[in-house]
């Protein structure tokens, strides 16, 4: 029962540490393409300043979550 609780934690953490990855991966890959059009001196009605408040945030929520499983993992390495 306890190894049930264990595994569907950790499936939960590492999930959310995908999801946080690959929205990451994603907004970086937005933001890259702003700034190789920023530097062709190719201009958008947006701010340039959103992507890079989004790309923060995302690198935030990715480090949070790569700290928790980390966190799950080390705790009960030490357990076994």
């Amino acid at each position: 029962m306890i190894h049930q609780a264990l595994a569907a934690t950790l499936e939960k953490l590492s999930a959310a540490h995908v999801a946080a990855h690959r929205e990451y991966l994603q907004i970086h890959e937005e933001l890259m393409k702003r700034v190789h059009q920023f530097a062709e001196g190719r201009r958008h009605a947006r701010p340039i300043s959103i992507e890079l408040a989004a790309h923060r945030a995302a690198g935030r929520k990715l480090k949070i979550a790569d700290a928790a499983l980390q966190r799950f993992l080390r705790q009960h390495a030490e357990a076994a």
